[in-house]
């Protein structure tokens, strides 16, 4: 321990009862007796941690005079318009008309009182996480909770280490390498000072626990991966080093190896119907315009897919991933052979005979990580075709996609695609290569349906008499169908 020149007194006063039970009037304090005390006192939080807003709820009521609104819900609907509602959460708007109104036929003059709801956000809180995902981005918090110390500044230095448990073998050899910044560590500090946030006792840092070489990161997640429960456990260990008012040094050791936190790996959906199992892949067969597909999203509609990536790569939301409520296949409408809320719908907004864009493809490995975060667990990739065969009239789309590309796509993404179940590129394509004649194209009424869908080998050849098109002869159809097309428009 460091001490300043200040008398004893002065010391008794900064410290209080703490630096009283060690002094006395002819005595100095005993180094190693200070450090036991603060060793016993200083007690500090290390864990991982998920920041949400806090939110807090305000009542609010207004009288109203009526000026042209012709019932309540006219009303309503004035106030929602106001300048001052926008940007805010509004709810349990009311109308409450005065004694004797009609509230159905107002008329200019009428006074109705409104109350309501206005929810703000009002600082934040952390949510401790018992567990967190290797290799994705996580709060670690230090949070000061010694009521007898009132700390000036100081520094806790960490480090994280594997706890074996019942493994045979450590994943982690030394201090796990995490990234902060950009920037490749094996230690990270959290700087504590009287005025880091609102209640000055929680500091916190952004890392990953994850090396900065991609093989590094694929050979970790192999071998976690590896064990039956797909984690590690993981300790702190740390020094603190600070001041105190008065200028007194504090100097402790701090180990949180009695409460280890798991480090798990993500694994594969399971095909259950509490999760969304399948990322599935549609093209849309013509160009839609945007404003169409934001018309479905305004009208609510259910039988479209969740997401629409243009061909700038634009993505048009018209459900959140987390709606379990839509449908975009004749598997789980027409034909009601798989429940709703158990798959991901994409929609490559390209027509036939054009291939998608490098921007799509992009977009879609943006919306299969994001897709993944739902549930955290990775979706098996299927395309619309696979999910339909065997229904009559099943789609078949999406059309000249190169699935090989797309995977090499979420590979440099640092997606276990090996490991993920996915449609076979050459189930689709065989021999041939993106843009010339696939293996198949319709899916053929006399398949059997399969859930989940088959991924791999190749689909059964079409009965005698059903011929199957070729990109030539398609290419000729529509050719003379838009032809037909012009000549009726003139």
């Amino acid at each position: 321990m460091e001490g300043n020149s200040s008398s004893n007194s002065q010391a008794k006063s900064t410290l209080g009862t703490i630096v009283s039970a060690f002094l006395s009037s002819d005595s100095s304090v005993k180094a190693d007796s200070w450090q036991s005390y603060v060793d016993g006192m200083l007690k500090i939080d290390v864990y991982f941690a998920e920041k949400k807003p806090r939110y807090k709820e305000e009542k609010k009521v207004e009288n109203y005079t009526v000026k042209g609104e012709k019932n309540y819900q006219a009303v309503k609907e004035t106030f929602l318009k106001r300048d001052d509602f926008k940007g805010k959460t509004i709810q349990d708007l009311r109308c409450a008309v005065a004694k004797g109104v009609n509230s159905s036929q107002l008329k200019p003059g009428d006074k109705c009182t409104m109350s309501w709801k206005e929810i703000t956000e009002g600082g934040f809180e952390y949510k401790k996480l018992n567990k967190v995902r290797f290799g994705k981005k996580t709060l670690i918090v230090g949070e000061w909770l010694s009521k007898e110390m009132k700390l000036r500044e100081g520094t806790l230095k960490l480090e994280l280490y594997e706890d074996q448990r019942d493994n045979d073998t450590k994943v982690f050899d030394g201090p796990l390498k995490i990234m902060i910044d950009g920037v490749e560590n094996t230690k990270l500090e959290l700087a504590f000072s009287e005025n880091n946030n609102e209640d000055n006792k929680k500091f916190e840092k952004e890392i990953t626990i994850s090396p900065k070489s991609d093989s590094e990161l694929q050979s970790l997640v192999k071998k976690i991966g590896e064990r039956k429960d797909k984690n590690a456990f993981i300790y702190v260990r740390a020094k603190f080093l600070g001041w105190l008012p008065g200028g007194w040094g504090l100097e402790a050791n701090y180990l949180k190896e009695g409460h280890p936190f798991k480090v798990y790996v993500r694994d594969v959906c399971p095909i259950d119907k509490r999760y969304q199992s399948h990322f599935v892949i549609h093209s849309t067969a013509y160009e839609v315009p945007e404003s169409k597909i934001l018309s479905w999203k305004n009208s609510k509609v259910t039988g479209q897919g969740h997401k629409y990536v243009m061909r700038d790569g634009k993505v048009i939301e018209v459900w959140p991933f987390s709606a379990k409520n839509v449908f975009a296949t004749k598997a789980e409408h027409k034909a009601g052979k798989v429940s709703k809320g158990q798959m991901f719908h994409v929609e490559l907004n390209y027509k036939e005979l054009v291939l998608p864009t490098e921007a799509q493809y992009q977009a879609l490995a943006d919306l299969y990580l994001e897709a993944a975060d739902v549930h955290d667990y990775w979706p098996i990739i299927v395309p619309h075709i696979e999910v339909d065969r065997g229904i009559p009239d099943g789609h078949r789309d999406p059309s000249d996609f190169d699935y090989n590309r797309f995977y090499d796509i979420l590979k440099k993404r640092n997606v276990p695609i090996d490991d993920i179940p996915h449609f076979e590129h050459e189930r689709y394509w065989g021999e041939a290569a993106p843009g010339s004649e696939p293996l198949y194209w319709d899916p053929q009424a006399s398949d059997n349906f399969s859930w989940p869908p088959v991924l791999k080998r190749k689909p059964n050849p079409p009965k005698l008499g059903n011929t199957k098109e070729t990109r030539l002869q398609r290419i000729q159809r529509w050719e003379r169908a838009s032809a037909m097309k012009e000549q009726e428009k003139k």
